[in-house]
């Protein structure tokens, strides 16, 4: 429980984003502002669906880039121009690209993409990069998801670790999302390429190094059937067929947990894909590791999201292989006219140099 001594001074935009009301199919748009009191400047660009911080100083420059799904697309988020276009960077440590999507018709979130994603470089020169999803429910996940972006970035790109920048979103959603809370995970890059990984709740890394999926560089889903299975319950495949596999026991705004966290020292050509459960339930690592033998980076993140799109919208039963030898038959998603079983999808792609 937060005491009152524990309240922490809130930027602006979360103000304003609490303050989100909603009316039928149209929710109304957060101000924008610069603010002091966390000492950086805010803006949106691109039609509201960018959010760019930055800061420089005699000998070093820092920014986040932030993509949101910008709140005039309520109720029609397929006319969002992220549903089209992904986002390639490059620092001196890794490449990146990403995206992120309401998930097509077959969607069950048909007002908005709860989901988001930021990436940059921080003040002490590491490249940062996350995804965010937001869950708890209309536009309480909207609104969750787009305070823990914020406040996570925000944090990383300061220079603090994932220890500060997840308690710190903990607090902000617990005060400022209404009981919305979200989902994330996030990577930080040194110069030399130690790369640390930090997650709450099922949104996840997968390193994959020279055909071989990376133990040490793969995010533990803080997912009950996750648990189950690391306990050796329930077989492996559960973590795609299981009806529970969603039910997670720790989230961004809740007081049930605390934040998973590793580290590995990176080599030029490791893979570290980031994405939330709109991925990782669709398709399986082996299926991910398979991909990634023919496709790098660019290719790599187009194939992964077609594939992921493709099942999120099937109206059919689909096949996933976990290995060469086990698949599983999954029910379509789509139901036309009747109920749509699909996810927000975000992907990140990032390859160490």
């Amino acid at each position: 429980m937060l005491h009152s001594s524990e309240i922490l001074p809130l930027p602006d935009w979360a103000g304003e984003l609490r303050q989100h009301k909603t009316q039928g199919n149209s929710v109304s748009q957060p101000a924008t502002k610069n603010t002091s009191k966390w000492n950086f400047d805010f803006q949106e660009k691109n039609q509201s669906t960018c959010f760019e911080e930055s800061s420089q100083t005699a000998s070093k420059q820092f920014f986040i880039k932030r993509i949101l799904t910008d709140l005039h697309h309520w109720g029609h988020p397929q006319d969002c121009p992220h549903n089209q276009n992904s986002h390639h960077f490059s620092t001196p440590q890794a490449d990146l690209v990403g995206s992120t999507t309401y998930g097509g018709p077959g969607s069950k979130y048909i007002n908005i993409n709860e989901d988001s994603f930021f990436f940059g470089i921080n003040s002490n020169q590491k490249t940062i990069a996350g995804v965010i999803d937001g869950a708890g429910g209309s536009q309480n996940g909207y609104l969750a998801g787009s305070l823990a972006n914020r406040t996570i970035s925000h944090q990383l790109l300061q220079g603090q670790g994932f220890d500060t920048a997840f308690e710190t979103a903990d607090k902000i959603l617990q005060l400022s999302a209404h009981g919305g809370y979200a989902t994330g995970v996030s990577v930080m890059i040194s110069r030399d390429l130690h790369v640390e990984i930090g997650n709450k709740g099922d949104a996840r890394a997968l390193t994959i190094r020279q055909g071989a999926i990376l133990k040490v560089g793969t995010s533990v889903i803080q997912s009950e059937v996750a648990r189950k299975i690391r306990e050796g319950h329930l077989p492996a495949h559960a973590i795609h067929t299981s009806d529970r596999k969603n039910i997670i026991y720790c989230a961004i705004g809740k007081d049930d947990g605390r934040h998973a966290q590793t580290a590995f020292k990176g080599r030029p050509g490791d893979i570290v894909i980031l994405g939330s459960d709109g991925l990782f339930d669709l398709v399986s690592d082996y299926e991910i590791l398979c991909l990634s033998d023919k496709y790098k980076t660019m290719e790599l993140h187009q194939e992964l999201n077609k594939l992921a799109y493709q099942r999120n919208n099937s109206t059919t039963p689909f096949t996933i292989k976990l290995s060469p030898h086990e698949s599983h038959i999954l029910p379509p998603l789509y139901i036309e006219n009747q109920r749509q079983y699909g996810d927000n999808i975000t992907i990140m792609v990032v390859e160490l140099k």
